[in-house]
């Protein structure tokens, strides 16, 4: 079992565009917003090694913050060189 604790960046730039005429008399409205942030993610996994050089992990992860909300299981399949 492992557990996982760390700090995430994130930055987010977006732009919405509104076809002319359609919510002003002008001839396009765009709406633009940037947000940049740190915070804390974390999780729990446990990991099987198949053999020595193979191994699989299963990670629930949790990264939130003001703007952006992300949790999910993982899966994936390591190898060593």
């Amino acid at each position: 079992m492992s557990a996982y604790l760390g700090l995430t960046y994130t930055s987010i730039d977006s732009e919405l565009r509104f076809p002319p005429g359609t919510v002003s008399i002008y001839p396009e409205v765009v709406n633009r917003s940037s947000e940049d942030d740190f915070d804390l993610a974390y999780g729990i996994g446990v990991k099987y090694d198949f053999t020595d050089r193979f191994a699989g992990k299963l990670q629930w992860k949790n990264i939130d913050n003001d703007t952006l909300k992300i949790s999910g299981l993982h899966l994936s399949l390591e190898t060593r060189f």
